[in-house]
């Protein structure tokens, strides 16, 4: 995976993540971060936040996916797998009984 690059920008790369991982991830609006960051005493413009999104949106977008491709991966190999014998489980009960009060179907005409 490739590194991002923050660099050449006013704020730190935490504020910028967390910016771009707000507005994705809660579908907010750009003035709905930029309140966010204020309560965190971090003043920004909602048009800085923009192109924020715009520059790093699909950055960060590709590295989970990439993530999320891995552990899939993962997953997959013949050692994660689990192996029930059969007879040990019983999923179902060899009797049903019907619940209380279904035991006649009525209806109601209106």
């Amino acid at each position: 995976m490739k590194l991002i690059s923050f660099g050449r920008h006013r704020f730190p790369a935490e504020v910028i993540r967390h910016a771009v991982w707000l507005y994705f991830r809660f579908s907010l609006g750009f003035r709905d971060v930029q309140e966010l960051l204020a309560q965190r005493g971090i003043e920004v413009s909602y048009e800085t936040i923009r192109c924020w999104t715009i520059k790093f949106g699909p950055l960060i977008g590709g590295r989970l996916f990439d993530l999320a491709r891995l552990t899939c991966q993962r997953a997959q190999s013949p050692l994660a797998r689990w192996a029930i014998e059969a007879g040990s489980a019983q999923i179902f009960p060899s009797t049903h009984k019907p619940m209380e009060g279904m035991t006649s179907v009525t209806s109601i005409s209106a």
